[in-house]
Formats: structure tokens, C-alpha cells, sequence
């Protein structure tokens, strides 16, 4: 089963992800394979193959692609018991889930008497090369066995890993301001809920400010409900001329594509039929840019009139997408830091496996007028830099109060 999973997973690397002919000879799986045909098949190597499955997908430096535990595996997932952000020279506690031992706001200097900044030397692969501000720690602790605060050195205790869950909410703040929050897109339901429940007001208010600083991503159609409200009044196409998404249309990408976009579908989902629509029009045609049609037509409101989008590092995939749109709108102002930047390489395709893993993948290449791949972050037109401050007072949100008031 691993090898045979293990050689699937290369076969899509290399044909079906989007990133396939840019990124041609990048990986080494001959190095992987080995290591894989060397595993004995049974539960307790399960981590183990996906520690080297994922290892292997690092050659790609996609932050898009994810080889994971599937919901139905039998696998036990475990975590610290908190969560950690890079703040100079330290790592500061954000949040404790599980590890009464420790209080948010506390900094780490050492993990196995090891200081951060050599550590992040270390780990520059699987940090991607980022700078201190952008740095992902979490994963990271697991390799640990102990850590140092103030002089103090603790033991690393296990947890099962806590369920995410998705937060899609709406508030009317005062009379003239209303915010929303969204933690991800990876559907467009819980979205369009929010939206419903918010009509009366997203026709009237001025203000709107849009939360999507832990902005997980999933799919850019989630948000189209949305879109209406973000673009000036009068007509908007999706999709301008200096850019373009071509989809890889492979059969397998094709076949998957169909009953992924077909499972998330509504009544109302008409973005998600024309993609259906254009993905069986073009099936097995390789590369083919998504048509600027009367699908992707929005109509834009003249109200709200001035909106502020929060923004950070941790905003990823349809989040940066959704950032971009926005910024494009000149009743959008974006406050915060820069996007993780994931705009590559997105819309991504599941495949599981034997109900124990799930492999995400982009299948759409996002380009230039000259064909040459869009990357890099969105930044925002205010900058505020993270500090632990932030923890006990949302100096981001200050801001967007601020600019609303000028």
C-alpha cells in the first residue's frame, strides 16, 4: 500500500499539480522511495510514511501541498498543548490550549538548550526561508523534547491535538459598522449564511471590516456571494486582463475536480456550476485558462462604502486570493501584515487514500500577461508589525476604528 501510494503521489507531482513544468526536476523521489519500500505496513507506521511522504513534497516549496492524516485514520494526532509566534529573538506564547504549566505572553529562548535564532538556521527548509515575523513554529516543537523560559527548563507534554474549528461570523458593531470574521473558505455555505443573515445591513452600513488575518484558505469561489459588497458599484470582471488562472484539466485532475465542485454545490452555487460546466468542457485539455464570461460578471453595490480588511501572515490560499480581489476595489482599505502569499498555485484537488490519508494539491497555475507565474504576498496599505503586544490589545483593529473615524 505505501509504495503504491508513495509512487501515486510522485505521478501527480509530476503531471497533474500545477506547478508541475515550473518546477520540473526540483524533487528526488528515488531518495523517498526507498525509505518507503523499507516500511513495514501496519498502524504504527503510518506517521512515519507521512513524515516522509511530506518530507519528499517540501522539494516543491509549495505551502500549498499536504499530505495529512485523513479524518477517518485510526491515527492519533498530537500537539504541545500551545501555540508559539516568532518575535525576535524568542518564541512567545500566543495561546495555551492544553499546558496549564505556561501563560500566554511568556518567551521561549531554547528548545533542547539550542537558542531560537540557530534553531531557525536549522530549520530554514521547513520554514521557508522566512523571514522572523513569518516564521511557523508549531509543527516545529514536536522535534523537542525540552524548552526554556526565563532560565527555567520544562519537559514538552503531549496532547491530542484539538479539532479546528471554523469560526464564519457577523456583528453589527454600531449602527454604521458591521465586521466579519472568517477563518477560512473552504465552503461556501457557512459564508453565504453569514451574508443572509447580514443583508438588511451589509445594504446600508457604510463601514465593514472583514477578518482575515487566520484565514486558512480553501476554495476562491466561496467567497463570491461576498464579492458584490467588496467591488464598486456597477459591473466587475473577475478576472482582468494582466492575469490569468489556468487550471490543469488532466483526467485525473478532471474526474477528482467534478465530484469536489459537485459535492460542495447549492442551489445557489452558479460560480461553482460554471466551473463544472468549464472543467468538463475542457477535460484532459492540459493547461486552460479560466474564460472571463458572464460567470464571472459581479455586479458591484455602492454599499458598504468604505471597508477595511485585516490581514496577516497566517491569511493563506483563498485568503491571499480574496486579499488581492479586494485590493483592487477602491472602497478597501487592507490593514495588518502581509499574506502568507500562496497565489501561485491553488485551487486544490483531495485524493484519499485507503481512509487513512488525504494528498492536497493546486491545480491552477495563476500567471502574468507574459505567462510568468504571480507570486508574492499581498501586502497591506497600512502596515503594523506583530509584537506581544497584540496579545492583550488588538492594535489592528484600533487602526481600522481609526481610519473609519478620520
Amino acid at each position: 500500500m505505501y509504495k503504491k501510494i508513495f509512487d501515486e503521489v510522485v505521478s501527480i507531482m509530476q503531471n497533474d499539480y500545477a506547478g508541475f513544468i515550473d518546477k520540473n526536476g526540483w524533487d528526488n523521489p528515488e531518495k523517498y522511495r526507498k525509505l518507503v519500500e523499507e516500511l513495514v505496513e501496519n498502524k504504527e507506521n503510518d506517521q512515519k510514511f507521512m513524515d516522509i511522504v511530506q518530507d519528499y513534497l517540501l522539494a516543491f516549496k509549495d505551502r500549498h501541498v499536504f499530505f495529512l492524516k485523513s479524518e477517518e485514520s485510526e491515527l492519533k494526532e498530537y500537539d504541545v498543548g500551545f501555540k508559539v509566534r516568532r518575535f525576535e529573538e524568542h518564541l512567545v506564547v500566543t495561546e495555551v490550549l492544553d499546558d496549564n504549566r505556561l501563560e500566554v505572553g511568556q518567551k521561549i529562548g531554547y528548545l533542547d538548550d539550542v537558542p531560537i535564532p540557530e534553531l531557525s538556521t536549522r530549520y530554514q527548509r521547513q520554514l521557508y526561508f522566512e523571514i522572523n515575523e513569518r516564521q511557523k513554529w508549531n509543527a516545529l516543537l514536536m522535534n523537542h523534547d525540552t524548552f526554556e523560559i526565563e532560565g527555567q527548563t520544562y519537559r514538552f507534554k503531549y496532547f491530542d491535538k484539538n479539532t479546528y474549528k471554523p469560526v464564519h461570523k457577523g456583528e453589527l458593531l454600531n449602527d454604521d459598522t458591521l465586521i466579519f470574521t472568517f477563518t477560512d473558505f473552504i465552503n461556501n455555505e457557512p459564508v453565504d449564511i453569514i451574508i443572509d443573515e447580514f443583508k438588511k445591513e451589509l445594504e446600508t452600513v457604510e463601514n465593514l471590516i472583514i477578518d482575515i488575518r487566520t484565514n486558512l484558505g480553501g476554495s476562491d469561489f466561496a467567497y463570491h456571494n461576498l464579492l458584490k459588497y467588496i467591488l464598486p458599484e456597477g459591473e466587475n470582471r473577475f478576472f482582468n486582463h494582466e492575469h490569468r488562472m489556468k487550471f490543469n484539466l488532466t483526467e485525473r485532475n478532471s474526474e477528482w475536480l467534478i465530484e469536489l465542485y459537485e459535492g460542495m454545490m447549492t442551489s445557489g452555487s452558479k460560480h461553482l456550476d460554471g466551473m463544472v460546466k468549464f472543467i468538463k468542457a475542457n477535460r484532459g485539455n492540459g493547461f486552460v485558462p479560466l474564460s472571463d464570461d458572464s460567470d464571472f460578471t459581479i455586479m458591484g453595490t455602492s454599499k458598504p462604502s468604505n471597508i477595511i480588511v485585516l490581514t496577516d501572515t497566517y491569511c493563506a490560499s483563498a485568503g491571499d486570493v480574496f486579499a488581492l480581489t479586494a485590493r483592487s476595489s477602491p472602497k478597501v482599505t487592507i490593514v495588518g501584515r502581509d499574506t502568507l502569499g500562496v497565489l501561485d498555485y491553488a485551487n486544490l484537488n483531495i485524493r484519499k487514500y485507503e481512509n487513512k490519508f488525504d494528498f492536497y494539491y493546486p491545480t491552477s497555475r495563476y500567471s502574468d500577461k507574459n505567462d510568468e507565474v504571480v507570486t508574492g504576498r499581498i501586502k497591506p496599505d497600512i502596515y503594523i508589525p506583530w509584537t506581544p503586544k497584540q496579545l492583550n490589545e488588538d492594535i489592528d483593529l484600533i487602526k481600522a476604528f481609526e481610519i473609519i473615524n478620520s
